[in-house]
């Protein structure tokens, strides 16, 4: 769905996804296509497998992956400081 949300150029900051997801592109294949094709835009990614989230973290260069389980106050003051504002 974020695919089709961002080629709409829909104003998006940041995509949170899991690394697992339904379908044909998993969450490193959408944060690679993210960081290839709008560069702007940030991306998190989460996974409950930690040589997963470690995998992500080469993706995330903008902080560490949210390993699972995860606080929704880890969560925003992640996308805080994604944002640019104080966390």
């Amino acid at each position: 769905e974020v695919v089709g949300l961002l080629r709409a150029r829909e104003p998006i900051q940041i995509v949170f996804s899991d690394v697992n997801m339904p379908g044909e592109m998993n969450g490193f294949a959408l944060a690679s296509w993210i960081r290839r094709e709008y560069p702007d835009v940030r991306v998190i990614l989460a996974s409950g497998i930690a040589n997963l989230a470690e995998t992500a973290q080469d993706l995330c260069i903008e902080g560490p992956v949210l390993a699972k389980p995860y606080s929704v106050e880890d969560l925003v003051r992640h996308i805080k400081r994604l944002l640019g504002h104080s966390a």
